[in-house]
């Protein structure tokens, strides 16, 4: 059992990689933290291959196996066996500054927080990716003005008595989770801040196809939360909830609608040789009508004989 010894375990989760878990990896393991105060977690499936990359080149990293292959499972496993007494949550096609951690803590002592996020910025391979950083962005500037208790595992740290208090992540409801257990920390009166100067750099998805096949499953996932996990904050209940619940034999003409449309803002965010900022409504709408199809799957199942099957992170699929 792990001793609690540690000042921080730094729990990295290989799932979706985007071919840049090495680089992630490298700049989680230069930390400027003093040694021996920290962990690097990698939580997996035994039979990844890339493990034998990993381990070669790092061997001080631990290893933390898992049977579930989705993002929250490997990152609840990989912090059961974790050892710290902070939690530093980010993703494997991320990458940290060198003072990254040791920023996040320091945010969290003086200023009071028992979990906060990084300040994430992004690491864009071209126009597609850049438009999802300024969505972000504009995210990241509602929440900091608002109340609500975002939890972004970009960079994301936490107290261990915290995180015991909550349970972890309920898997079940895939990145939805992120929001249940950022509402179950906030009704613990858990308080949620952000560290500008611990930052680090999302590797945004460059491919359409991904993108969207990734935002329909999140889609679904929220409208499966909100029907099992009604939410104390409105602003958490999907407008396809709360619409189209009772009149489900809508739904399939309102799906070939949105994907209609999906294929359209597809081929136009493609073809077209305009700039990030031209581009920038068309892939919000690309972006929002993804999820709205997603939300609308469930509803369409859930009006279906027999159990639902929630769908999986594409990575996992």
């Amino acid at each position: 059992m792990p001793d609690h010894n540690l000042l921080v375990s730094i729990i990295i989760p290989l799932i979706d990689h985007r071919g840049q878990y090495m680089k992630c990896l490298q700049t989680f393991h230069e930390q400027t933290l003093k040694k021996g105060s920290y962990e690097v977690i990698v939580a997996c499936l035994e039979s990844a291959p890339e493990l034998e990359v990993i381990t070669t080149a790092y061997p001080d990293v631990r290893i933390v196996f898992c049977d579930e292959y989705t993002d929250h499972a490997l990152y609840n496993a990989g912090i059961e066996g974790s050892s710290g007494k902070y939690l530093y949550l980010t993703e494997c096609h991320c990458f940290a500054t060198p003072t990254c951690v040791e920023k996040a803590i320091e945010a969290a002592e003086t200023q009071g927080f028992d979990c906060l996020n990084s300040n994430s910025t992004g690491a864009n391979a071209n126009k597609f990716a850049e438009m999802e950083q300024r969505l972000f962005d504009i995210d990241v500037e509602n929440w900091k003005e608002g109340t609500r208790s975002k939890i972004s595992v970009r960079g994301f740290l936490v107290d261990r008595d915290s995180w015991n208090e909550v349970g972890g992540f309920p898997t079940e409801y895939g990145h939805f989770s992120e929001l249940m257990l950022g509402q179950r920390l906030r009704n613990l009166g858990k308080t949620f801040g952000y560290a500008d100067e611990s930052v680090v750099a999302h590797y945004n998805q460059p491919h359409l196809k991904t993108l969207m096949a990734e935002l329909k499953v999140y889609g679904f996932h929220e409208c499966h939360g909100n029907h099992h996990f009604p939410p104390h904050d409105e602003k958490y209940l999907c407008e396809e909830w709360q619409w189209y619940r009772e009149t489900p034999e809508k739904v399939p003409q309102i799906i070939q609608r949105h994907q209609r449309r999906l294929r359209w803002l597809a081929a136009v965010l493609r073809l077209s040789p305009a700039s990030a900022s031209w581009f920038f409504p068309y892939y919000r709408e690309l972006w929002e009508t993804s999820i709205r199809v997603g939300r609308l799957t469930y509803l369409y199942e859930l009006a279906q004989p027999g159990p639902i099957l929630v769908p999986r992170h594409p990575a996992a699929a």
